[in-house]
């Protein structure tokens, strides 16, 4: 069968749709991925070793507007500002290219499965009686009256439902305009709220780890929690650098400290807070370098600099994981058995950070608004001794290990085209 792919967003939110099909491709389906990412990357080469067809939706000045955007987070804007920001600037000018890309994947493909904000991809395939999945990433956004949306206490039911129905409305004005102009372009009618829109599939793939994101009740049938979609190791392959290769052998397993493509928001200060916090807590450490003055390769006490380094590589050969809370980074740490320290950008990278601490795999959650040297040292510190960390995160890795989220999913979309 012929299968389309859409995603929107950054590299967290488009690999996860890579492995979803290499996965399909595995099965003998034809793939097609469309994706439109904020950072502005490239993915041919992934797609081509994952055996997929790769069409790129462009987004102008992405990689400058998305850097502005996260610096803005470093210097204390408020979240609801940056979110209000990102929506306006790179998802609502990304809506045009989605749309056309949309409407050329339902023309072409029997089955489609796309990231959940990928509205122009759910208007055309309902439109066209297409069967369409979603794909959600961070159980944050899926309503559930056992607990509230994140941030808010745990109440009863009733409290809980009030939660969701405020988080509707925030996304609703922030979303709904051109949520709603994508559905009467198709020409679906009037468009409610957002959620109608992001959840409009015969199903929705909740693509996270049941370790941290048990399944509720009210979701049967319409949210399958599958796992996460991690990229197979043909995808992922290459050798670590051989000064990384020496660092690893000079001593006992060090920390890996990076904040994925938030760092580059303000690449010199953020790379150099964490090999400073590296240094005071006395922990040996690889620090992802975004800093021209530390390119990789260089030594500074017991750091080294490092370079994008393959996880499926590195991590079984580390003993601990900074980074800043994304769903693709929690899964991967996790799945190594990792313990993390998470330093947020995000009210939902916070909340990956709640979730891995009610695990017992995390030392600590420090947003990146109050991150200094000082206060990340001790994090660093526990992250690097605590064997307690290490034991509840290998325990959450083996139960990630009974998981599949990739066959779950394409079991998902197959099932489908019955």
């Amino acid at each position: 069968m012929r299968v389309g792919l859409m995603s929107w967003g950054s590299d967290g939110d488009i690999r996860p749709l890579i492995a979803l099909g290499a996965g399909l491709a595995g099965r003998g389906h034809r793939v097609t991925l469309a994706a439109a990412s904020v950072q502005g990357s490239d993915y041919a080469g992934l797609c081509a070793a994952a055996g997929i067809a790769w069409r790129p939706i462009p987004i102008a000045d992405a990689a400058a507007v998305l850097r502005g955007i996260a610096a803005l987070g470093v210097q204390h804007e408020r979240d609801t500002v940056l979110i209000r920001r990102l929506f306006e600037r790179l998802y609502v000018p990304a809506l045009a290219g989605m749309a056309d890309e949309a409407r050329a994947l339902v023309a072409d493909c029997d089955l489609l499965a796309g990231h959940h904000m990928a509205v122009p991809l759910t208007a055309a395939a309902r439109a066209a009686g297409r069967p369409l999945a979603t794909v959600t990433y961070w159980p944050g956004f899926v309503p559930r009256d056992d607990l509230p949306p994140p941030g808010l206490p745990r109440g009863p039911r009733w409290f809980n439902r009030c939660g969701w129905w405020l988080l509707r409305r925030m996304i609703d004005s922030y979303l709904l305009a051109p949520s709603a102009s994508c559905w009467r372009a198709a020409g679906l009618g009037r468009l409610a709220r957002v959620e109608q829109a992001w959840f409009a599939g015969r199903v929705n793939l909740v693509a996270a780890p049941r370790v941290l994101c048990p399944p509720a009740a009210e979701w049967s049938g319409r949210h399958l929690v599958t796992g996460p979609l991690l990229m197979p190791e043909r995808a992922e392959g290459g050798a670590l650098p051989a000064a990384v290769e020496a660092f690893l052998a000079a001593g006992p397993p060090p920390l890996h400290l990076g904040l994925g493509s938030p760092q580059e928001a303000d690449p010199v200060v953020l790379t150099r807070l964490l090999v400073e916090a590296a240094r005071l807590a006395g922990v040996r450490a690889l620090v992802r370098s975004h800093d021209p003055a530390l390119p990789p390769g260089t030594a500074v006490d017991r750091v080294l600099a490092v370079g994008a380094l393959p996880h499926r590589q590195l991590l079984p050969r580390c003993a601990g994981v900074l980074h800043h809370g994304g769903a693709g980074t929690t899964a991967t740490a996790l799945a190594a058995g990792l313990p993390a320290a998470v330093v947020p950008f995000s009210d939902e990278q916070k909340d990956w950070g709640r979730r891995l601490a009610a695990a017992g795999a995390c030392a600590g959650v420090l947003p990146v608004r109050r991150a200094t040297p000082e206060r990340l040292a001790p994090i660093l510190r526990r992250l690097a001794g605590d064997q307690m960390l290490g034991t509840a995160a290998r325990a959450a890795a083996a139960a990630m290990a009974a998981e599949d989220g990739v066959a779950a999913a394409v079991a998902a979309v197959e099932a489908m085209a019955a």
